[in-house]
């Protein structure tokens, strides 16, 4: 740290009682931090993995982002590991263990970020270059999770992180258990998501979606829904539904909100029943539906608690 820089930051650390303004709102510390770097010195790890048809990898990182690209013409697995520390020394407290073993679904490979004095901090990003074939197991306590272009099964957790996906060919299973937001596009196979605090955003869907957050908003959008899918989207606390819908869908509906409204685009058939017509059934009426769209043939069910449920038509280009 230059001289100048270590008299600036004496002198604001030295002002605790006062506060401190910008433009755009309060003087945070973070930004101080930021300055100078809170992780300002940097190491890399570099290492390749032979791996064959079928292969598989699991990652387990702590603080830092996950970023997972493909070659479909790769037969090994590329890793480029960025450490980062707040004091020069300490980075090689950090490493990245690998473990190799032959299962019954084929190769596995996988890659742990190690710290060999607790209470040391860091982060490691893991950048990624792996074969399309590949199924993925990422987890990260703090960072995002980027995966794009794959052809085996995601699983993917964070517990403080956004998680995107871009281009699957197969089954996704995403959660962040605490804060983070799941984008998802593009994926051919079923779609499981969990968020708790943060939206949910899939589009391109062609088969089941299982879609749950705590607090936050879910947005999806299908190309299709096949007879046998399943569609259960749920905002448990605070948030609301948005379902895009082709024009050509056949599914059984039922969607109930607790302090929102309910609309839909789309002709629903409503199923029988008999009630008295009052303001408390006109009011009911607004907030669930039970019903068919088309012949009936998937399952699509909707809830939230506060807010509104919107089934919309899916635009085609």
């Amino acid at each position: 740290m230059n001289i100048k820089r270590m008299i600036l930051l004496s002198t604001l650390l030295s002002l605790p009682s006062i506060t401190l303004t910008w433009g755009f709102g309060k003087f945070s510390m973070n930004r101080v931090y930021s300055w100078f770097g809170k992780y300002s010195n940097e190491g890399v790890i570099e290492k390749e993995y032979q791996i064959a048809n079928p292969a598989s990898l699991t990652v387990n990182n702590i603080d830092g982002n996950i970023i997972i690209t493909t070659d479909g013409k790769q037969d090994a697995v590329c890793l480029k590991a960025i450490k980062k520390t707040a004091k020069e020394e300490d980075l090689n407290n950090f490493s990245v263990h690998a473990s190799r073993e032959d299962r019954f679904d084929g190769h596995h490979i996988t890659l742990s970020t190690a710290c060999v004095q607790k209470g040391i901090k860091g982060s490691v990003t893991y950048n990624l270059m792996v074969p399309n074939h590949i199924s993925l197991n990422l987890h990260t306590d703090r960072g995002t999770v980027r995966v794009q272009d794959v052809n085996g099964r995601v699983v993917v957790n964070t517990i403080n992180g956004a998680i995107e996906l871009n281009n699957i060919a197969n089954i996704i299973n995403a959660q962040t258990e605490e804060s983070g937001t799941i984008r998802i596009d593009k994926v051919s196979g079923n779609i499981k998501a969990t968020a708790n605090k943060g939206d949910i955003i899939i589009n391109n869907a062609n088969k089941s979606i299982i879609a749950t957050t705590q607090k936050g908003n879910i947005i999806t959008t299908c190309n299709e829904v096949p007879a046998t899918s399943r569609i259960v989207l749920s905002s448990e606390s605070n948030g609301g539904i948005t379902l895009a819908l082709p024009s050509s869908v056949n599914a059984t509906l039922q969607g109930k909100t607790n302090k929102g409204k309910f609309f839909s685009d789309h002709y629903v058939t409503i199923k029988p029943f008999t009630t008295k017509l009052t303001k408390q059934t006109r009011r009911e009426l607004e907030k669930q539906v039970d019903g068919i769209l088309g012949t009936g043939e998937a399952d699509i069910r909707l809830t939230s608690n506060n807010g509104n449920i919107k089934i919309v038509e899916t635009k085609t280009m």
